[in-house]
């Protein structure tokens, strides 16, 4: 049950990073998850890049509708809804 919640939390996490990148309209992408011991910033990068040296890959595919549910669940979460 814990790895279904799991799998499950990090499928809407994907979710997410993509509706929040510049490949938002494309409903399908590839995400990178890793532990923050797995980057590094060097020297002189730009802000938000960084050199990624572990990490594991998830090519998601989703619809409108998990978006819109899952951007439902966050609001009701923030706002203290029901």
């Amino acid at each position: 049950r814990k790895r279904a919640q799991a799998d499950l939390d990090r499928k809407e996490a994907a979710i997410l990073a993509l509706h929040y990148s510049r490949y938002r309209g494309a409903l399908a992408g590839e995400v990178y998850f890793g532990t923050r011991a797995g980057i590094r910033k060097k020297k002189g990068m730009p802000p938000g890049l960084w050199n990624v040296e572990r990490s594991e890959t998830l090519f998601i595919r989703y619809t409108g509708e998990e978006l819109a549910r899952i951007l439902d669940r966050l609001q009701k979460d923030t706002t203290g809804g029901g």
